[in-house]
C-alpha cells in the first residue's frame, strides 16, 4: 500500500513510528523472559522449557498481530498532528478502503453486513451515510483498531484545521483594527472650524 503524492502513511509517521517502537519493547520483553527461562531449565529444570515454548508462541503471535495493527489504511500530510507536536497550516487525512479517498470531518462506523459478506464504513452523522466498503480478511478486533486510530487522526486534524482558521480570523481582525489606527488624520489647520481665540487673533 503506497500512499497518494504528498502524503505519508500513519505507521512511517511520528505517532506510527513511536506505536511500533512500543510494540517492539514488548516484542522484546517477552523474548528476553523467555530466553531466561530457557538458559534455567539447563540449571534448575527442565519443566521450564514448557512456559518458556509458550512464551515464544505469545511472541510470534504478538509480532503478526502488530505488523497487522501498523497496516492501518491510513494517509496524512506533514501538517497532521501525528506529524507534528503543534501545527503550521492545514492537516489531510485521507483513507484507503475502496481506493484513496478524502476522510471528511465526520468520524467513522465499522459494522459487517451478514448479506454481502463484507466491511460497511458509514459516517457518524445524523444519517449514518455509507462511505465505502472494505474487503478485507483482517481480524474484526484489529480492524476496530484500526479505525479507532483513524477516527483519532480526523478528529485532531478537525481540531487543529480549527485552531489554524480560527488564528488566521483573528490576525485578520488584528489587520483590521490596526488599520484603522493606522489612518491618515487631516491636520488642525485644514480643519475649517476655528475657536473663539484664533477668530480673534486673526482679526488682527
Amino acid at each position: 500500500m503506497e500512499a497518494p503524492k504528498g502524503l505519508i502513511l500513519f505507521e512511517k509517521s511520528k505517532a506510527g513510528s513511536e506505536l511500533k517502537s512500543a510494540m517492539m519493547k514488548q516484542l522484546v520483553n517477552i523474548l528476553l523472559i523467555s530466553t531466561i527461562l530457557i538458559a534455567l531449565s539447563f540449571v534448575i529444570h527442565s519443566l521450564l522449557l514448557i512456559p518458556a515454548g509458550i512464551l515464544l508462541m505469545l511472541a510470534a503471535r504478538h509480532w503478526g498481530r502488530a505488523e497487522k495493527m501498523m497496516n492501518v489504511p491510513l494517509a496524512i500530510n506533514l501538517n497532521h498532528p501525528f506529524m507534528l507536536d503543534g501545527y503550521i497550516g492545514v492537516g489531510e487525512v485521507m483513507v484507503n478502503f475502496d481506493g484513496w479517498k478524502e476522510s471528511g470531518q465526520d468520524l467513522f462506523h465499522l459494522h459487517f453486513d451478514n448479506f454481502q459478506k463484507t466491511w460497511i464504513i458509514s459516517r457518524k452523522d445524523e444519517e449514518n451515510s455509507f462511505f465505502a466498503e472494505w474487503q478485507t480478511k483482517t481480524p474484526a478486533k484489529i480492524l476496530q483498531y484500526q479505525i479507532g486510530i483513524i477516527n483519532q487522526a480526523i478528529a485532531l486534524c478537525s481540531a487543529s484545521n480549527k485552531a489554524e482558521d480560527d488564528f488566521e480570523d483573528a490576525r485578520e481582525r488584528e489587520s483590521d483594527e490596526s488599520g484603522l489606527l493606522d489612518r491618515e488624520w487631516l491636520p488642525e489647520e485644514e480643519i475649517g472650524v476655528q475657536g473663539p481665540l484664533s477668530r480673534i487673533l486673526n482679526s488682527d
